[in-house]
């Protein structure tokens, strides 16, 4: 093995830190560049231009490649697609060395701090509470397993071994090009321009970066990519002919693409990450004015840019925004979390996770676990946020993230990176200022933003593995261009015979490991195919769909959210089956049921700290219970487990409390003893409050909790709490109706007629509400409106299904009675006979006082 020196040019030599000698012997000095190793072979050569083009693929994919055909979508699907590109570059480069001999790896300032950073990493999985994403990544967006921060590793040494300006002006084409297509992907997308085949539209996401926000931080990120571009076609003296029409054609699509990120960073104000844009531009300014002095007559562009910025950001702000859109005519943006919020909600949930146990403290939850740190760790006020009952599975900001997944030593060694990659770059940028580093200059730049927004914001996927990549060509042009002495560590097989074949036996290993995993890659995504493939059918219609998911699962047997979903169809299956009534076949509901409960807590055993995973065994265990009356009692039990494990999993989460009393009344409605019963309904009671005193604008909590006060006599608290219920969601017609249904049971006072203007309202919310006609009709007999109440009832004759006689029947001989003079009813509170109807489903049993 050897190391080497390697001057980057004849002239100054400076060293950023320095390799010893080892005394053995092995270790030597040389001059011949790593970038030419090997250039008078052909299949060295070959191999080079295949690494080039890998990593050109990467540059130029990662902002744009997408499928549509996977379950878990585009992050997973540019994850899977920089995996096989950095596989193709590593076995690339690895047998370009076996090829030549030796292979060299370049050192860098920042080796140690990666290796650092790598070793918590490796440390935080072991201890993970969920190990195998950790190690993967989590479903959907794998950027943050263990595997994805090793393929950017090796990726980053790739980069730099095989670093020359030449290629580099390849990589920054790529990327410009890709950001280019992104950028009008996204205008033509948000204009309503049919740009491609509706089948093909339909499969594409809004944002091409995934979500809007991180569309404008990749925007940013190419602005002064954009800059230094042009000031690098501008640098060259003397172009003539076709190479000058080259240079003012780039140089007017350049600027043709920077004005349209501009108009697209306005056109998302509210998503925009302004701040990282403005220190980002802020260091650029302070360098041009200091280091730039070719070409003189473009210095003006970045400050013409900044100034724009500050403009749109400070003096237009988003109410300039909005009237904009009118004129341009774009309303259909997406819904998503404003950063400021959520960078706060991250903030507490990394505070919180502090406190959560000595080792929640040092090593965090594990990577890629950020969802089980944010339901656990999330605050009580979050259920005051429209978003309430979303579990992001991405923080706010990468660092406050990284305390919350790798705990304080994760976080620690975070941080020492990215000191580390700052100091050295502005340190190798600020001395020698005869030296003209404009590729420094910008690539740093727009590190610095990316930093920054991913410091202060969230970054998916793609945003961050495109982030950690430019930050890895900043550092390596900036060690170019200072002119600082390359370094390496030389794996030589010309050593000795023993160190020959102990190599080669490594490279076999990689190369194996290489083919196994390009195989396994391949069956993951082919198994993801298959769930997307029934997940985008609008529902499960026959067990064939199902079959199809099976597959997925012998595919790729390691992830649990597949069996958790499966279990999901299943149960669908079963309700759907269930919905046949007399036809239904109670063997297919049983079989249905039985696979879903397995396959469910199979996916649980896999996850058990996943609560998304045991609230769905939760729910697979409740409609167990309705699905097969005779073990209800013991799926009910079973299900009631499960949401209390859920429920120590994400302990603000109201809905649990709600589930766990819904099943209380459930329970109730099946117990005869009716002590046992009265003490169920009294439970159920206290479980719908503890759900309203987690979120107190609950409307499901204290429509439930109206249901058990009325079943245990507390009519006027019942109705009190019902129009609680209402006034929370005015456009919920089960709450109207059964608001309606209390008052005029009651029937005190103003009831009645408020009774009816209930009624009323659900009729101009949904003319076709059988149930609500019904009650009007009987209202209005009471009040002895005959003619309405003949009236309404006509209107349910009209309504009601010409296979459905008895209850035709049963109508027509209430009309008859009106007519008549003859009262159809006793008291106020019944239902249309025979109709199961979504106004007036939940019902508590009623206790005997």
């Amino acid at each position: 093995m050897e190391m080497t020196n390697i001057p980057v040019n004849s002239g100054e030599r400076r060293s950023v830190g320095q390799i010893s000698q080892a005394s053995s012997g092995r270790f030597s000095l040389h001059s011949s560049s790593v970038a030419n190793l090997g250039s008078g072979s052909l299949a060295t050569r070959i191999l080079d231009g295949l690494i080039t083009f890998s990593l050109m693929a990467i540059f130029f994919g990662l902002p744009i490649f997408f499928l549509g055909t996977t379950l878990q979508g585009a992050a997973f699907e540019r994850q899977i697609f920089f995996y096989f590109w950095v596989l193709v570059a590593l076995v690339s480069w690895v047998t370009k060395g076996v090829i030549a001999g030796e292979i060299k790896i370049r050192r860098t300032p920042l080796d140690f701090p990666i290796v650092l950073f790598w070793g918590v990493y490796v440390l935080s999985t072991i201890f993970s509470v969920d190990k195998w994403h950790s190690f993967w990544g989590s479903f959907g967006d794998p950027s943050r397993g263990l595997l994805s921060v090793t393929a950017v590793g090796f990726t980053y040494f790739i980069i730099a071994s095989h670093f020359t300006e030449a290629r580099f002006r390849k990589f920054l084409g790529a990327l410009l090009v890709g950001g280019g297509l992104a950028s009008l992907w996204m205008l033509l997308g948000v204009m309503g321009v049919k740009f491609l085949p509706a089948k093909v539209l339909a499969l594409m996401n809004v944002s091409p970066l995934i979500s809007v926000s991180n569309l404008g931080m990749f925007l940013e990120m190419l602005i002064p990519l954009m800059i230094v571009a042009v000031f690098k076609l501008h640098s060259i003296d003397g172009a003539k002919g076709k190479a000058n029409v080259w240079r003012i054609t780039l140089t007017g699509l350049l600027l043709v693409f920077l004005v349209l990120d501009i108009f697209l960073l306005f056109l998302f104000f509210q998503f925009t990450p302004w701040i990282g844009l403005a220190v980002g531009f802020g260091f650029l300014l302070i360098y041009i004015v200091s280091l730039i002095v070719k070409p003189e007559r473009w210095t003006w562009l970045p400050m013409v840019v900044f100034a724009v910025v500050m403009v749109l950001w400070l003096g237009v702000g988003p109410l300039g925004t909005e009237q904009f859109r009118k004129i341009v005519k774009v309303n259909n943006l997406p819904v998503e979390l404003v950063r400021e919020q959520e960078f706060s909600l991250t903030w507490q949930v990394a505070k919180n996770s502090l406190k959560g146990g000595f080792g929640q403290m040092v090593i965090g939850s594990g990577p890629a676990n950020y969802s089980h740190a944010f339901a656990l760790y999330k605050p009580q006020d979050f259920n005051n946020n429209f978003f309430y009952s979303t579990r992001l599975v991405r923080g706010g900001s990468i660092f406050l993230e990284s305390i919350a997944t790798l705990g304080v030593i994760g976080a620690i060694a975070f941080l020492i990176m990215v000191l580390s990659f700052i100091s050295v770059c502005v340190y190798l940028l600020s001395r020698g200022r005869e030296r003209n580093r404009v590729y420094s200059l910008g690539l740093i730049t727009a590190a610095v933003i990316v930093l920054v927004n991913s410091f202060l914001g969230r970054a998916e996927g793609p945003m961050l593995l495109l982030g950690a990549l430019v930050c890895a060509l900043a550092m390596i042009m900036v060690l170019k261009e200072s002119g600082s002495e390359e370094q390496s560590i030389n794996l030589s097989l010309k050593t000795s015979p023993k160190f020959a074949l102990a190599l080669g036996f490594v490279v076999i290993i990689v190369g194996t490991g290489a083919v196994l995993l390009f195989i396994f890659l391949g069956k993951i995504m082919v198994a993801d195919s298959y769930m997307g493939s029934v997940a985008k059918e609008n529902q499960v219609l026959n067990v064939d769909s199902v079959k199809r998911l099976s597959k997925a699962v012998s595919l790729y047997k390691l992830e649990g959210t597949y069996f958790v979903k499966i279990g999901q169809e299943y149960m669908i299956l079963a309700n759907n089956e269930r919905q046949k009534g007399a036809n239904a076949s109670i063997d297919d509901i049983g079989l249905f049921m039985s696979e879903a409960v397995r396959l469910s807590e199979q996916g649980v055993s896999m996850m058990p700290k996943d609560v998304g995973a045991v609230e769905s065994l939760g729910l697979v265990y409740e409609n167990a219970g309705l699905n097969v009356p005779n073990n209800a009692a013991t799926f009910f039990d079973k299900a009631e487990k499960s949401y209390q494990s859920a429920l120590s999993l994400e302990p603000h989460n109201p809905n649990f409390s709600l589930k766990l009393g819904q099943l209380k009344v459930d329970l109730a409605l099946m117990e005869k003893d009716e002590a046992k019963r009265k003490q169920l309904i009294d439970d159920s009671k206290s479980l719908f409050q503890a759900a309203i005193k987690e979120k107190n604008d609950f409307a499901p909590g204290y429509y439930n909790l109206a249901l058990s006060q009325q079943a245990l006599g507390d009519q006027d608290t019942s109705i009190t709490t019902m129009g609680k219920a209402a006034s929370l969601d005015k456009a919920n017609v089960t709450y109207l109706f059964n608001l309606g249904r209390l008052l005029q049971t009651r029937a005190k006072g103003q009831d009645l007629q408020d009774a009816e203007l209930l009624y009323r309202e659900i009729l101009r919310l949904n003319p076709s509400e059988v149930n609500a006609h019904f009650q009007l009709a009987l209202l209005y007999e009471k009040l002895d409106k005959k003619e309405a109440a003949v009236k309404e009832y006509e209107s349910v004759l009209s309504l009601l299904p010409a296979d459905q006689k008895d209850v035709r029947t049963k109508i027509e001989e209430m009309i008859a009675n009106v007519k008549k003079g003859v009262k159809n009813i006793a008291s106020g509170d019944q239902k249309l006979p025979d109709q199961t109807q979504a106004t007036d489903q939940s019902q508590a049993p009623a206790v005997n006082q």
